[in-house]
């Protein structure tokens, strides 16, 4: 998932070029409260994913943009009932696969 490889035919320039990716999954409850969190990568903490549900998630923001920006790192969110799906990431992801994958 996220991860894309290109090859030239020249051997020389056969190099692997890989696609930005999610760094983490987290699912949240309607109050703001971290039920799944998975990390892949380290470039946002749990601090900041917390900062998030604080913020967005429990306030009842999450209704107004899907995608939100806090501090460089962005957070790509689905309600679905009462769960928020959520993929972290402060590269630029595609963001519309993150939502295939989310929902």
């Amino acid at each position: 998932f996220f991860l894309h490889t290109t090859q030239t035919k020249n051997p020389k320039e056969n190099l692997y070029y890989i696609s930005p990716m999610i760094s983490s999954i987290v699912f949240v409850n309607m109050k703001g409260d971290i039920l799944i969190y998975r990390a892949y990568k380290d470039d946002i903490t749990r601090p900041e994913t917390l900062n998030f549900c604080t913020r967005i998630i429990a306030r009842k923001e999450n209704k107004e943009s899907p995608v939100v920006n806090i501090d460089g790192a962005n957070f790509i969110h689905v309600t679905v009932k009462d769960v928020t799906l959520v993929a972290t990431t402060k590269s630029n992801v595609n963001a519309v696969m993150a939502f295939h994958f989310l929902y």
